[in-house]
């Protein structure tokens, strides 16, 4: 009885440690969120019921909202994850986690309401991340983040993304182009409406934020929490 009963209260541990452990950052609880929903669309139809669809938006009108939590295949879904923990973890140091829940929801709604005038379906949270980035660049332009591989200023990391949605505009592809554009488009002004409640530090030109001392703050706030 006694092992039984240590071996559920080891159970409990875990489990109330995993769930603190992504509780604390609304980045990682959307990013398990996202790999949960993948999993879901193992199950059949799931991802033609969820994703959104030009034909059916009247009829179907949760697609705008379900379709940001969808991702053709994992590569797809990686890439997205990579960007949100890149770019999340940056902004939900800046702004409250109310504010970082808008700048995402709305923005993966803004973005698949626009794209879907130019697209026959659309799925993904690329959108929603756009707007998280757009959002970062116009409070911390002058941020320094690890984008394609070297440090950039915000401002700097978010006009190469613009470029390449522009110049993908040209080029045929299966990418929702319109919606990337559309989702930095409304982070930027969603941004530019939060400066004076979060406004720049002082040293933001002089600091380069993702050093040893963030990576170890970073462990010690959310890997090491008691």
């Amino acid at each position: 009885m006694e092992i039984k009963k240590t071996a559920a209260n080891g159970t409990e541990d875990f489990l109330q440690g995993v769930f603190q452990f992504f509780s604390a950052s609304i980045t990682l609880s959307i990013s398990a969120f996202l790999v949960f929903v993948f999993f879901l669309q193992l199950i059949p139809n799931f991802t033609e019921l969820f994703s959104l669809h030009s034909g059916g938006i009247l009829l179907h009108f949760w697609q705008i909202v379900t379709s940001m939590f969808l991702h053709d295949g994992i590569l797809h879904l990686a890439s997205n994850l990579l960007a949100l923990l890149v770019f999340g973890f940056l902004l939900e140091e800046i702004i409250s986690k109310e504010d970082f829940a808008v700048a995402f929801f709305l923005g993966g709604i803004v973005s698949a309401a626009v794209g879907i005038f130019f697209y026959p379906s659309m799925l993904g949270a690329s959108g929603a991340i756009y707007a998280l980035l757009g959002c970062l660049a116009a409070l911390r332009p002058f941020l320094f983040v690890f984008a394609f591989g070297v440090p950039l200023p915000m401002l700097v990391a978010a006009a190469i993304y613009l470029a390449i949605d522009l110049v993908g505009l040209l080029i045929p592809s299966n990418v929702g182009h319109i919606g990337h554009l559309a989702g930095l488009a409304f982070g930027l002004a969603f941004g530019l409406l939060l400066r004076k409640k979060y406004p720049p530090q002082t040293r933001e030109k002089n600091d380069l934020v993702l050093d040893e001392n963030y990576f170890r703050k970073w462990e010690q706030k959310y890997m090491f929490r008691q």
